[in-house]
């Protein structure tokens, strides 16, 4: 949106729904000019939306932030492509070597944001302090807790979100180390007793990484991270492609945890064709179907997910969850929880980062800080 620009329809904004349109000049909203829709009254389409957030992504349109910077680049087209206008692109256990050569490659994109892609907020390193009796799909290296290799990525890189098993050796220093540095370090690849949890928020833990996967579960006569998680949690992420998590249960804790909010823990698979694909190296070989991804190996097992923002928002409304709430899961929350305090709302003086969707919440559009994204092929 090159000046002064508007965008019409109905605009979720922080106190409501309002028909009318949005006025936006170079990188930021100016004004919302319309009428507030009356109580009971419906919006109707185009719906205008703050943009996605996901603070959970792997890879996309057959690249992996694992890979460095160029693929890190590929990735954060192809998901802004798809409504994603800001992200943490996500590690996964690896070598040490090549876990520096992701973070080196993604905060080099955040340092310099790529043109017609969602911006990166940072990075959320996901391993390779997690427990080796819950590894889920990653690689079998993880390692203990290490606060000296921690302080120095810390120390070096913006790394926003990280998971870590607390209850592994030096898990709670790591927790600590990253806490320092204003990390928003999450319980996660996990089976942490309650007493182990209670000592992790109490070292600074805030959230969960992808709530009822790779941890221990509900279970009415002995408690498990998810239980905890439900009982005691503000924020947590979820997978919200309805494969790594039943509805039902997806809706319980939606109903549990205040800031639920969803993410994709999209691979490098997705947007890709079905079938059979290599990962990072070809260490892996995973199978795509639909938005479901499993490895080869252990076809019980799934390797993240095929989903993309958008699809999580309607993923979500399809469960009957309504629309402004599904807004607040995909966006709001997100930015709440990093502490970003110009994103995940449309309100004057906040990035012109928004999505416009039309009555089937298929994409008609999407802008990035006002620069308009070329969408993906329907």
């Amino acid at each position: 949106m090159a000046g002064n620009s508007s965008l019409s329809g109905s605009i979720l904004t922080s106190n409501g729904w309002v028909r009318g349109h949005v006025v936006v000049s170079g990188d930021r909203i100016t004004a919302i000019d319309g009428t507030a829709l009356r109580p009971g009254e419906m919006p109707t389409a185009p719906f205008i939306l703050p943009g996605f957030i996901d603070l959970h992504v792997h890879g996309g349109g057959g690249s992996d932030c694992l890979e460095g910077e160029e693929a890190t680049r590929r990735m954060v087209r192809f998901h802004a492509r798809n409504g994603t206008v800001a992200m943490l692109p996500t590690t996964s256990t690896a070598p040490v070597e090549i876990t520096e050569e992701a973070l080196r490659g993604i905060t080099a994109v955040r340092e310099r944001q790529e043109t017609q892609g969602a911006v990166v907020l940072g990075i959320h390193l996901e391993g390779p302090f997690i427990s080796a009796q819950r590894l889920g799909a990653q690689a079998a290296t993880p390692l203990e807790g290490d606060p000296v290799l921690t302080e120095g990525w810390a120390s070096t890189y913006p790394i926003r979100v990280a998971t870590v098993a607390p209850e592994i050796p030096g898990g709670l220093d790591v927790v600590r180390v990253l806490a320092k540095y204003g990390c928003r370090t999450q319980v996660g690849h996990s089976i942490a007793s309650d007493e182990e949890l209670r000592a992790g928020f109490s070292a600074g833990c805030t959230g969960f990484t992808h709530l009822f996967n790779a941890m221990t579960p509900v279970d009415h006569k002995v408690s498990g991270i998810a239980a905890y998680a439900m009982a005691y949690g503000t924020y947590a992420e979820i997978v919200s492609d309805l494969r790594h998590v039943h509805p039902t249960v997806m809706r319980a804790a939606y109903r549990a945890i205040p800031n639920l909010y969803a993410i994709t823990d999209a691979v490098a698979v997705a947007g890709l064709e079905d079938g059979e694909h290599l990962t990072r190296g070809g260490r892996r070989t995973v199978v795509k179907s639909g938005t479901d991804v499993v490895l080869k190996s252990s076809p019980s097992t799934r390797a993240g997910s095929g989903i993309t923002m958008i699809d999580a928002f309607r993923n979500l409304v399809s469960i009957g969850i309504a629309l402004d709430v599904v807004s607040a899961m995909t966006s709001t929350r997100a930015a709440d929880y990093l502490g970003v305090v110009d994103l995940g709302r449309i309100q004057p003086g906040f990035k012109a980062s928004i999505v416009r969707l039309d009555h089937e919440l298929r994409l008609e559009g999407v802008w990035v800080e006002g620069q308009s994204i070329e969408l993906a092929a329907a």
